[in-house]
Formats: structure tokens, sequence, C-alpha cells
């Protein structure tokens, strides 16, 4: 629980913000409970959620004070007085969960983590590290418990059809099929891994972004380009039988025009990836090869000299 303190705090406060109204008297309570008059705070609390009974907030802020103060029994019927309300669910159940940890009631603690995770808890780092949970990390259940925290927390992380592309991610110098170079290249995986940044900068100076994702609605890779030419890429497509990520779409030019395009990434077994585009003019009948493309990984401290040509 210790270090759901922050969160303990916003829980308090963010109300109060969003109501436009000072609450004097809930905050001297927290400032008693963080200057450890802990009898204090749970006076006051306790007479906050006497006087407004149907406030799961305060309900939450006593048994928080309860279980701070080392008083599980009292913290486990203010916090069911809280679920009452249907206010703050995750949290709460997770504290039950630690307050029954802390009683030596396994069965009850693991009951209230699958009910926190149920409502949405999935903070793996949270539960590693909270010292009220250590006694339960002996138990055969507690590995069930954080992979599925993670894959709450982190639900791209933890599915295989989001990582489909992660051989493209890296630092990448890249050359033409002649092997002369042609630009640097970087992906990354942001906003929790479920998308790949694309930062190109052409030896020409050129340079453009891409945004791809994995769609679990339509099943697929979307991927969007805007280079500073002003051309747009909208592609969408998924793995070929060989490994390959082929996505088609739309190629349109600073002036309107538009043609079908179709984009290649293959990885090789040296580390290599292969990057080839292709336009169509007959709605896909035949092809044109446009752009065939290497990227060779960027060793650490190379980047700089490969663009510059040394």
């Amino acid at each position: 629980m210790r270090r759901i303190a922050a969160l303990a705090l916003a829980l308090l406060l963010a109300p109060l913000a969003r109501a436009g109204t000072d609450d004097t008297a809930s905050k001297a309570a927290w400032k008693l409970l963080e200057d450890g008059k802990v009898a204090e705070a749970q006076a006051a609390f306790k007479a906050l959620a006497k006087a407004d009974a149907d406030n799961g907030q305060r309900w939450f802020m006593l048994g928080y004070a309860y279980h701070a103060g080392g008083d599980y029994k009292r913290a486990l019927k203010a916090y069911a007085e809280a679920l009452d309300t249907g206010s703050y669910v995750p949290l709460t159940e997770y504290n039950i969960a630690c307050a029954h940890s802390l009683l030596g009631d396994a069965d009850e603690a693991f009951a209230h983590l699958d009910a926190a995770m149920e409502a949405g808890f999935g903070d793996v780092a949270q539960l590693e590290g909270d010292a009220d949970l250590k006694a339960l990390h002996g138990d055969p259940r507690w590995n069930q418990v954080l992979v599925r925290a993670f894959s709450i927390g982190s639900p791209c992380s933890s599915d295989e059809a989001m990582s489909q592309l992660d051989f493209w991610v890296g630092s990448w110098k890249v050359t033409a099929a002649d092997g002369k170079p042609v630009g640097k290249n970087t992906i990354e995986k942001v906003h929790n891994d479920c998308m790949l940044i694309e930062h190109w900068t052409g030896a020409n100076r050129v340079s453009g972004t891409s945004m791809s994702f994995y769609d679990p609605g339509q099943a697929q890779w979307v991927q969007v380009w805007r280079g500073d030419r002003g051309g747009i890429g909208q592609f969408a497509g998924g793995l070929d039988d060989e490994g390959a990520m082929v996505l088609t779409g739309t190629w349109t030019a600073i002036d309107g025009t538009t043609s079908l395009t179709r984009g290649t990434w293959t990885p090789h077994e040296d580390g290599t990836v292969g990057q080839r585009f292709e336009s169509s003019e007959d709605e896909g009948a035949t092809w044109k090869v446009t752009i065939d493309l290497t990227y060779h990984p960027i060793e650490d401290g190379d980047g700089a000299a490969y663009m510059s040509g040394r």
C-alpha cells in the first residue's frame, strides 16, 4: 500500500478541484497523516465519513488512515463502506487485498487482487514493490497475478499481434540497392508499446515520420506517413506467409495526385531489414519497384559518422 500514497492524495484532491471547492477539513486530515499524527488523522477522517456517509472518498481515506496505522481490521470495514458507494473500486480492492495479506489471510488477499484486476488494476511495479504483499510471493498464485496484471496494464506488450513489426524497431543506417547510403532511420515503440514511431532523415536531408500500429478491430496493421515534402502515405495490411510485413494503400503527393502503393518490410537472418515500395497503375494487376532499401543496425557511436559520409 505504501507507494499508493500519491494516488490516495490524488483521490482526495481531484474531486475537490473538479468541483472548484476548498475542502479544508479533508486537506487538514491528510496533513495530519503526512505528519505522522496517525491517531488524529483517523479521528478526523472518521468524523468526515460519518458526516457524509455516501461519500466513498471519505471512507476510502478513513480506511487508508487505519491501514497506515496498522489497524487492518478497521481499515477493512472502512474500505467495505467505500466499495458500497461504488467509488475507487480498483484501488480499494487492492488495499483490501493488502490488508488481508498483512492479516495472514492469503485466500482473501488473492480474491481481492482478482477483484481489483477485474475492475482494471494493472500496475505490476506496484504489486512487485509493495511490502504489504510480500507474504504472498511464495504462493503459486502470485505469478498468475503478475501475468494478469501485466496483460491489463500493458495490453499491447502482451499481445503477440501487436509485436509483429518489432523487427523494425531500432536505429538503422539505410542503403539503396546499389549499396550507397541514403539515410538514417530510427523506429521506437511508444505509448506503452502500442505504437511504432519512425523518424527518417535522408542523406539529402529529406525527413519524415510515420506511425504504425495494430488495429484489433480490423485485425490488421495500419501505417500513416507524412514527410517534409508534403507526401502522405496511408497503408494497411499484415504479415505474409514468409513473415514479411506487407502494407498496401494510397500515396498522396503534395499536388493531390494519388497512386496505389505497396510497402514490404522483410527481416533477414543477418539482422538487416529489407524495405521495398512498389506502385501500380492498373489497380494492383502489376507492380513496379520504386524504392528498394536495406536497413543495417547502427552500432553505438557510428550513426553521426555514417550520416556525415565518413
